[in-house]
């Protein structure tokens, strides 16, 4: 047990020191959450195990996604326009004064597309250009909403405002040669990565489709739906978008009555197409993480040692 445990911290850091960095930093990308998800996932790991820190961490990713940024984001939206700027501060926190400064603009731009949705008649022309400029300001903004691990709790207000980060800069400190060395590593990485992945995905899709498509057949997913909507309620849009592929084998089922022999015969159509698609995906999916992760681990572990 601890040693699954400390296998998965290990890989945890190794993924937050050598390739976080370029994998969501460069991209200026960042969880919807704080924690991050990789530290929530190890935070996870470290306090419940392995597996179901793992399961934890599983649902995070989950439920980290644009769907739930739109919802923050309305969320802001609709504090902003009911709360006074004084009592801002006991519903949401900002973590410096940038971001305070430009929660403040946010603000009057919510108190003016107030007060044109008030007249009449309504410039519909001048409220759109309004809410241009408030939805671009949004995006100079990064907000993350506060989703400790289990077992964790805090005092502080859930939403959290940042200022978004800027692209990073291309280093510049070091030689051309250590820069050439980064790059060649990092399209070693970027093909091995490729490789790795894909085989890993076609594995883990292959046999994910296999499990879920069998389930999915005999009425266990649902079961299995009906425990994420109440263990983990954030995450069930993104599992149902997880689960699309196997939806012929419950409407296969359904179609039949829900009887057990209903589940006779979807069964072996969810495991056939579960299989199908979770290999297709799997592979396609592990070669485009994996040849990224690779090519930042190459990169970052290169610059780090010729330091």
């Amino acid at each position: 047990m601890h040693v699954g445990r400390s296998i998965g911290e290990a890989a945890i850091r190794t993924y937050q020191r050598y390739i976080s960095r370029d994998y969501n930093g460069e991209r200026s990308a960042a969880c919807v959450y704080t924690p991050s998800c990789s530290e929530y996932t190890r935070q996870s790991v470290e306090s419940l195990g392995l597996a179901r820190g793992s399961l934890e961490g599983t649902m995070r990713l989950l439920r980290c996604n644009p769907d739930e940024r739109r919802h923050h984001e309305e969320e802001l939206f609709a504090l902003l326009g009911s709360t006074s700027l004084q009592d801002l501060g006991t519903r949401l926190k900002c973590e410096s004064p940038e971001a305070l400064d430009a929660l403040r603009e946010l603000k009057g731009l919510c108190d003016e597309e107030a007060a044109l949705l008030r007249e009449a008649p309504v410039r519909q022309e001048r409220v759109k250009q309004v809410r241009w400029r408030r939805e671009d300001r949004m995006h100079a903004l990064q907000l993350v909403h506060q989703d400790l691990p289990p077992g964790q709790i805090s005092t502080e207000p859930d939403l959290v405002v940042r200022v978004r980060p800027a692209r990073a800069a291309v280093e510049t400190k070091h030689g051309l040669v250590a820069r050439a060395l980064a790059a060649s590593a990092g399209a070693v990485g970027l093909v091995a990565g490729a490789a790795v992945g894909a085989s890993l995905g076609m594995v883990t899709g292959l046999a994910v489709g296999v499990v879920a498509g069998g389930a999915a057949g005999t009425g266990a997913l649902d079961r299995w739906d009906a425990a994420v909507a109440e263990r983990w309620p954030e995450s069930k849009g993104g599992v149902a978008r997880a689960e699309r592929p196997l939806g012929i084998a419950r409407w296969l089922r359904s179609a039949l009555g829900g009887s057990l022999a209903a589940s006779f015969v979807a069964m072996p159509v969810g495991v056939v197409s579960g299989a199908l698609t979770g290999t297709l995906l799997g592979t396609l999916g592990g070669a485009r993480v994996g040849a990224r992760m690779g090519l930042a681990l190459g990169r970052n572990a290169t610059l780090e040692t010729l330091k």
